[in-house]
């Protein structure tokens, strides 16, 4: 028993260790490099969402021309909710209203899309595209290129 009792006690004990030349040097050089990440990190997502966006105006072209050709989405069938939890959850954290008439869209009559990395869903009435996925940019996911 004393031994659990002394083992408890070393758990909660803050021992004090000698702040060396060699550690603080290194502490510094994590610190710089942490600060230098950032730059990197922001260059990384800009590059990652500029090839998402040429993706998905690319695809939003195509969708468009095929609703001014035929006057309707090239629609397969309607998105189930529960397969796409992300997708749920970007309308939830957003406040976007969940009242939409989303379908995927079928590749089979728009075969340009097969080789896009992303699955797309289209808003039948407002016709708006979203991805399947989401990219990162500015602190967020987004499941839609933003306007800019």
């Amino acid at each position: 028993m004393e031994k659990i009792s002394d083992f408890i006690e070393n758990i909660f004990s803050v021992s004090y260790t000698k702040q060396t030349r060699g550690k603080t040097f290194f502490a510094l050089v994590l610190a710089v490099i942490g600060v230098f990440m950032l730059p990197i990190f922001f260059k990384i997502e800009d590059y990652n969402y500029a090839k998402y966006k040429e993706e998905y105006s690319l695809a939003e072209e195509i969708v468009n021309e095929y609703y001014s050709q035929s006057n309707t989405y090239p629609i397969g069938g309607p998105i189930e909710w529960d397969k796409e939890k992300k997708l749920y959850k970007f309308f939830k954290e957003g406040n976007l209203n969940m009242n939409r008439r989303l379908y995927y869209i079928n590749a089979d009559l728009v075969p340009e899309i097969k080789d896009f990395k992303h699955k797309y869903l289209v808003d039948i009435d407002k016709g708006t595209l979203y991805t399947q996925k989401s990219v990162a940019y500015r602190f967020r996911r987004w499941h839609f290129a933003l306007l800019e």
